[in-house]
């Protein structure tokens, strides 16, 4: 098919496959077949060629001896010998027996040495004798192919009548109008004489058709003689090997070659694709040297059963061929290749089929291209590229070595090519029409930066980083993550800004004509709310109309209520849901408390189930009871809003003090984090793992060095609160590679995420850090961190150690427990210590 689309680059490629498959096979070949060479020792012997025919006629008679069942040259044995001595002869024997002395005993005599000598001299003869004595002698027919059309009739008539010595009934095999119409017509024949066709066992034709490259790949199984078809030599002695005759050689109307129970498909020029086997080494076709066997070097049980092919080789040989398997081989080796492919039934065929499957495989990657494409990034396209055309080939390559079938996927793999090229041209395009300052590593830079903003809570930064980036599906799939995020902070009226900038962009982007007047009713509803908390909480449930719910009115105290407890006022949202300083009126104990609206989160299908997991997540948090996690005193939910009460910690974020003007003392850092490691420890004993360690989810209080971890069971949640494209609010810097690739996790996943905060706040700066998500996911995957002490040359050489092996990409190399981890830290820690107390 690629032949039609892409001629020139698709067959090369195809024979490149197909040559590399050939020399890559450990076929082997049969072992009741041997060449007989005629090599540079047998000339040296023997004289230069042509040789004498009683040469070949003792050459026939020692296989026949030796007990080779089939022998076929695959070259002439040259022109018949010069009989004018004979002829001579012959004269004085007529003369003496016309002559009156004819009865005498003298005269007897002189006949019986004349017709000796009659006998000495006619070696064609001879040759012909011995050959009829053998029985199973196979000759070439030498054949040059028609060059044109116009004289190919004439061509075929003029060739049938050069085989008319030849009896039919063991030569030719039948055809019908349609296969003789596509079978290619000789132009040229050398027969042998009939003295030597007559007591043959049958004849085959001879002759190479390379490729365009100059590479033989084929065999012609049958030429057109007349109305009828001469098969090959090779085809022949295949068939004879299995004691069948020429006639019993078919080929029926859908170029199928059969003899005895094999089958062999054909082209539509009656040639098929052999096993070239090489001249040497292990997977060599047998040679013995054609001298050799008629001096009786060679032990009689080296031939017995054997097929004799006999031809020249090495130097000898004339009209040396190139192949697929490299270097060139003598003809007698390339028809003893052929012989061995029927022999073992180790043929390459190209179906009838194969043109329409490549077709329908090269349009179903285009469509896929159109469909997929579009929506990866460029370096995403190639890779996807280059795994199809990687697949493509290993397909082709396959099917050849296991199944004989020549299934030519080149064109699926150029049509792969085209398509990732086609994208590729087009993000030029758009990077060339992309204002100043804005090319492809800018805008992923942006979308970075806006990501960061909004996991980091603040949404107006993000919407406004967002909308610099260009208006493709990638950044209105950001947008709509974002207006979602609005919602969930009942900031109805910033996504409705937001959903109606992405309806100027795309009216039928996904559901953003219902969101956009969604969001108007819902903003319309939320003014109407009687107080500000009541407004920061209304809640919109999926697929129903907005409503509001404030939190009760307490009549006692006037102040707003979440269940049993009292709001004081808001502390702070993250990306997540809101949370508040609350009091529990029955003991007067301040608290904590998250909100998170379920509905807005989640979808129906999955509401109930996200419902279940949050209070197990909060049931498993509440048992921990650990001085370094802080403490779980409630969960509920209360019309629509699920909550969870803990303790209320003062002080700041590790964040604050991972900046860099801001860090603390190195002994400081060492301390605290062992702190964190300890609690770890006795969480991931509960089977409890946190999930998002970083330093704003642990508290610092640096007045009474009261250090709390928090936001345990919230991270498992969110972790599951994935976006319908698949993006993770938020940035992945702290996750392990098995979190980024979404494999099951366990405690040292933590550690992993422990590990990067040690580093960000030993160095005010992150192990991992890329202008894209992509590039960064990447670089925590596969690529080591910047070395510790190259930033802070002053930091132990210990805790360089640490922190590789807490950030080492496997698990099996990390620390295996928290407590490893705050052991390791507080020997550093001592060590640091007294090499301070020495220096000083």
């Amino acid at each position: 098919m690629g032949l039609f689309v892409a001629p020139g680059i698709t067959r090369w490629l195809e024979n490149t496959v197909y040559d590399h498959m050939l020399r890559a096979s450990d076929k082997t070949p049969p072992v009741d077949l041997v060449i007989a060479a005629i090599d540079e020792a047998s000339v040296e012997r023997l004289g230069p060629l042509p040789w004498q025919h009683n040469i070949h006629a003792q050459f026939i008679t020692k296989l026949h001896d030796a007990g080779a069942p089939l022998v076929a040259f695959t070259m002439p044995f040259g022109e018949a010998q010069n009989n004018s001595g004979v002829e001579q002869l012959k004269a004085a024997i007529n003369l003496l027996q016309s002559d009156e002395l004819a009865n005498s005993a003298q005269a007897a005599q002189l006949k019986k040495l004349l017709d000796s000598s009659v006998a000495d001299f006619d070696q064609s003869t001879t040759l012909a004798k011995a050959i009829e004595s053998h029985g199973n002698v196979v000759l070439p027919v030498e054949v040059r192919l028609a060059g044109s059309d116009a004289e190919v009739d004439a061509l075929a008539t003029m060739a049938a009548e050069k085989l008319t010595s030849i009896a039919n009934d063991k030569t030719f095999i039948a055809g019908d109008t349609e296969l003789l119409d596509g079978a290619p017509v000789s132009a040229e024949l050398y027969v042998p004489p009939a003295l030597f066709t007559n007591p043959a066992r049958t004849v085959g034709h001879v002759t190479f058709e390379a490729d365009r490259d100059g590479i033989l790949r084929s065999d012609t199984a049958a030429i057109r003689v007349g109305n009828r078809l001469l098969p090959s030599l090779s085809v022949v002695v295949a068939a004879a090997m299995q004691g069948l005759e020429s006639p019993q050689i078919t080929i029926d109307d859908d170029a199928l070659l059969g003899f005895g129970k094999k089958r062999f498909q054909l082209d539509d020029q009656l040639r098929w694709n052999p096993q070239f086997f090489p001249s040497t080494g292990s997977n060599a076709i047998k040679q013995i040297s054609y001298f050799q066997v008629l001096s009786g070097e060679i032990d009689s049980t080296q031939l017995k059963g054997k097929t004799v092919l006999v031809g020249t080789a090495g130097s000898v040989a004339n009209g040396k061929l190139l192949t697929p398997i490299g270097g060139e081989l003598a003809p007698v080796v390339a028809i003893a290749s052929s012989v061995s492919s029927l022999r073992l039934s180790q043929t390459y065929r190209y179906p009838a089929w194969a043109p329409i499957l490549e077709f329908l495989i090269a349009l179903a990657i285009v469509a896929l291209a159109v469909m997929v494409y579009p929506k990866v990034s460029l370096a995403t396209a190639s890779i996807i590229t280059l795994i199809t055309i990687v697949a493509l080939v290993l397909i082709e390559i396959s099917l050849l070595n296991f199944g004989g079938v020549w299934l030519k996927l080149m064109l699926p793999a150029l049509a792969a090519l085209g398509a990732a090229s086609g994208i590729g041209i087009k993000s030029l395009i758009r990077r060339a029409r992309t204002p100043r300052g804005q090319g492809v590593d800018g805008v992923e830079s942006l979308r970075m930066l806006g990501l960061t903003f909004q996991g980091q809570g603040q949404l107006d930064l993000a919407y406004e980083t967002f909308r610099r980036c260009p208006n493709d599906t990638q950044s209105m799939d950001l947008l709509y993550l974002l207006g979602q995020d609005y919602e969930r902070r009942r900031q109805f009226n910033k996504a409705g800004e937001v959903y109606t900038h992405l309806a100027s962009v795309d009216i039928n982007y996904k559901d953003i004509v219902q969101r956009r007047d969604r969001m108007k009713r819902a903003d319309i509803a939320q003014s109407a709310a009687a107080t500000p908390i009541a407004k920061a909480l209304t809640r919109h449930a999926h697929g129903h109309e907005p409503s509001t719910i404030p939190i009760t009115e307490r009549q006692t105290s006037g102040k707003q209520s979440l269940g049993r407890y009292e709001i004081e006022r808001e502390l702070g949202k993250g990306a997540m849901g809101v949370v508040y300083l609350g009091r529990d009126p029955k003991i007067n104990r301040v608290v904590a408390i998250k909100a998170i609206a379920l509905a807005e989160e989640f979808a129906d299908d999955d509401l109930a189930d996200a419902r279940a997991r949050f209070f197990r997540e909060a049931e498993m948090a509440g048992r921990l009871n650990h001085p370094g996690i802080v403490t779980v005193y409630d969960a509920g939910e209360d019309r629509g809003l699920a909550y969870i009460a803990m303790e209320y910690l003062r002080g700041e974020h590790l964040s604050h003090y991972a900046e860099p003007i801001h860090l603390l003392p190195i002994a400081r850092v060492l301390s605290l984090i062992a702190r964190v490691a300890d609690a770890l420890d006795y969480a991931h004993k509960q089977n409890v793992v946190h999930r998002d360690i970083k330093p704003a989810n642990i508290m610092f209080n640096k007045d009474t060095d009261e250090l709390k971890l928090t936001d345990f069971g919230i991270a498992r949640l969110t972790d599951t609160s994935r976006t319908k494209t698949g993006i993770v609010l938020g940035t992945p810097s702290f996750m392990s590679p098995e979190q980024l690739e979404g494999r099951p996790l366990d405690g040292r996943s933590d550690l992993f995420g422990l590990g990067i905060t040690l580093y960000q706040l030993l160095t005010g700066q992150l192990p991992f850090r890329a202008d894209s998500m992509t590039r960064l996911m990447q670089k925590i995957a596969t690529e080591e961190h910047v070395p510790l002490r190259s930033l802070r040359p002053e930091l132990p050489e210990m805790a360089e150690q640490i922190v590789s092996r807490a950030l080492a990409k496997s698990a099996v190399d990390r620390y295996q427990t928290g407590a490893e981890m705050a052991t390791a830290l507080r020997t550093c820690l001592r060590l640091a210590s007294r090499k301070e107390a020495i220096a000083r």
